[in-house]
């Protein structure tokens, strides 16, 4: 039976819990959210199937405050000097830090030290979180380091915070979660086994969850705006409350399979090319919908629905905006084939009168509040409290303008229901 192995820490009495090592038919995963907050939530699992081959146990970290006693530690991978802090590999975190860990700790918040194998585990658990077994992009590893790094540092000064306004766990709810885990575990013997070290840091961490969520529910309960400040807010963003522009088009599609080579686009070209001199002439849209197009439209002699502005590719709503009511486009490349669509219809956007858009601008607002008044405590907090991040553990950042990972070229998979020149998901 595979070894439990805590990786996690103590940070001046905030515990991280991170992932314990059990074999696949032991314990289900249970996520600790841990509100690692600053843009970038992160779970801190239990039960993740980590091997011991891409994850070494953590050791114990040296903190401000008194140690936690972990639990019985699995032995060091192939290559770990027993104690050495373990960046992510290769294998599950391509957004590893450097090969050798830097000599001082990651970072300090006041009192506080954040050692590196506290940033280590929180760079595993964000990628594994946010991108589960999935390669993280190369222009998004520098930028996903300094999102957990900033979200470590954000939970210390948090949990400081909502401890200094002598805020308190909800002891009913903790009594209840663990209750639940202890039912749902009673017979699992490495539960048993680790019970009495494993137990207090599961308490330990819900009291600091509690802590944040009720911080963070303090801080967005702002006072109900008045209707002249909603009002005022609507009249600043009247983009939040336009009804966008309504385009009612028909289409003649000449079908091109996306992976053709170019000879199939230049006939297909060609051929609707032909079909516009011959609706300039006089042809019927309709009937020539009927017998040429390859969308399901033209059954209905090439006839779409109202499309809002932003639902076309733009190359198409470029060409209609440029046309009267009942004018054709020329022929058009679209992701299908070659396309031409005749303007039937043209509804102006319109802003949404107050009356009609009052309750949607109370919420807007009420939301924007509270996010800044959020967002506004936690730079509050960085201000107040001397914070040093070694950025060495970072990668460096890309240099603006230039592509890191370049995606491959060809046409697109084209949905078949999709609708010729509406843009792709």
């Amino acid at each position: 039976m595979a070894s439990l192995a805590r990786e996690g820490c103590s940070l001046s009495g905030l515990v991280f819990i991170g992932s314990v090592r059990l074999n696949k038919h032991s314990f289900d995963t249970i996520s600790l959210w841990v509100g690692l907050w600053a843009g970038l939530t992160l779970a801190w699992p239990v039960g993740l199937a980590y091997s011991a081959e891409t994850v070494a146990p953590a050791p114990a970290p040296a903190t401000a405050a008194a140690p936690v006693t972990p639990p019985a530690a699995a032995a060091p991978a192939a290559g770990v000097a027993p104690g050495a802090a373990t960046p992510p590999s290769a294998s599950t975190a391509t957004a590893s830090p450097p090969p050798t860990t830097p000599a001082v700790p990651f970072a300090t918040v006041g009192d506080v030290v954040i050692d590196a194998q506290t940033f280590y585990d929180a760079v595993r658990v964000g990628i594994r979180q946010k991108y589960y077994h999935g390669a993280v992009p190369v222009d998004q590893r520098a930028t996903l380091q300094r999102d957990v790094g900033a979200s470590l540092v954000d939970q210390v000064l948090l949990v400081k915070e909502a401890k200094r306004r002598n805020l308190t766990p909800d002891q009913t709810v903790i009594d209840k979660n663990v209750a639940d885990y202890e039912k749902k575990y009673e017979k699992d013997p490495e539960w048993l086994a680790k019970r009495e070290t494993l137990l207090p840091l599961l308490v330990r961490q819900l009291q600091e969850q509690s802590l944040l969520k009720q911080l963070e529910t303090s801080v967005r309960a702002i006072p109900e705006p008045d209707e002249g400040a909603i009002r005022a807010y609507y009249q600043a963003h009247p983009e939040k409350f336009t009804e966008p522009m309504d385009l009612k088009a028909s289409v003649i599609l000449l079908s091109v399979d996306p992976s053709a080579g170019g000879e199939a686009w230049k006939k297909a070209t060609a051929e609707a090319e032909e079909l516009v001199k011959k609706l300039k002439q006089g042809a019927d849209f309709a009937e020539m919908a009927r017998t040429h197009s390859g969308d399901p439209s033209g059954k209905q002699g090439g006839k779409m629905d109202y499309s809002h502005k932003g639902m076309l590719a733009p190359e198409v709503e470029k060409a209609l905006e440029k046309i009267a009511v009942g004018a054709i486009t020329g022929p058009l490349m679209v992701l299908e084939g070659v396309a031409i669509f005749r303007l039937d219809d043209r509804i102006p956007s319109k802003l949404v009168p107050f009356q009609d858009a009052q309750k949607r601008a109370r919420l807007l607002l009420m939301r924007e509040l509270a996010d800044h008044a959020w967002v506004a405590l936690k730079k509050r907090l960085r201000e107040q409290t001397p914070v040093v991040i070694h950025e060495e553990y970072y990668l460096p950042l890309p240099t603006p303008g230039t592509d890191q990972a370049k995606p491959s070229g060809g046409h697109p998979v084209v949905e078949k229901n999709r609708k010729p020149g509406v843009k792709a998901p």
